[in-house]
């Protein structure tokens, strides 16, 4: 029941063709949070364009981008851009694959935050990227988001 009262959501949002890497960090945040009232949403995006129109309508916490198609690179470079001049930006990341190491200047100077080519980086570099992370206020359940604090007597 506290879960439903004091709970947060963190939203995420992953372009990854292949979908093995979101899994993997879904997995990682699912470990880190562990013992947190923080549920995980994540939003799909099926292209690198669609991107930007999910960080345009939705309030996202982290955004992932998986890159593997040197044809994909101006597009999330443009999404990146994008994402970090909005008011409240979500946490860039960005996984390439070590043969891509040339891309790793490109993706910082449009705005990533955290690029890495291995997955053990990434889980080194977690706890920093979920303590940047913007939770949504909202809980679990839409009845009871904002409950707390429209409460009229404290919270023990």
């Amino acid at each position: 029941m506290p879960e439903l009262l004091h709970g947060q959501t963190l939203n995420w949002a992953s372009y990854d063709p292949g979908g093995v890497v979101t899994a993997a960090l879904q997995t990682m945040l699912t470990d880190h949070l562990t013992g947190q009232p923080v549920r995980l949403h994540l939003q799909r995006v099926p292209s690198a364009h669609q991107m930007q129109q999910t960080l345009a309508s939705h309030a996202i916490g982290l955004a992932f981008w998986n890159l593997a198609d040197s044809t994909e690179l101006p597009a999330v470079c443009k999404s990146i851009a994008t994402a970090r001049s909005r008011p409240n930006c979500p946490v860039v990341v960005c996984f390439v694959e070590s043969s891509q190491r040339d891309w790793l200047s490109l993706l910082v100077e449009a705005g990533a935050q955290v690029v890495v080519s291995q997955l053990p980086s990434l889980q080194r570099a977690l706890p920093r990227i979920v303590a940047r992370v913007d939770l949504s206020p909202h809980g679990f359940h839409p009845l009871t988001s904002g409950l707390v604090e429209r409460l009229p007597w404290a919270d023990d």
